[in-house]
């Protein structure tokens, strides 16, 4: 099973940012879209509850419902969105694969 640290270290590589800079306060697009990536992951999945990504972000409840809220949107709407949802995915899988 994944762990947040998995899904961290998998939307790193697909965006090219840095963890430690997705947990950090950082307003920059690439890195708050990466953030948002994983907390959409997790919740869409169940891999971590609400509270714990709330005490290792060190974000309120309403900040993360509402990255969550822009990626599920995105991937309805936009193909940049998509595009990325789909390098995650395949990063998944090949990681899956060599388990």
């Amino acid at each position: 099973m994944e762990t947040l640290q998995d899904i961290e270290a998998i939307v790193a590589e697909a965006m090219g940012v840095d963890i430690a800079e997705m947990r950090s306060g950082s307003k920059c697009a690439d890195v708050s879209t990466a953030r948002h990536f994983v907390w959409y992951i997790c919740r869409n999945e169940n891999i971590t509850a609400m509270r714990d990504l709330t005490r290792e972000y060190n974000r309120f409840r309403r900040a993360i419902f509402h990255g969550i809220s822009k990626i599920k949107f995105g991937i309805k709407t936009q193909s940049y969105y998509k595009n990325i949802y789909a390098k995650i995915c395949d990063i998944r899988e090949r990681k899956k694969g060599t388990r």
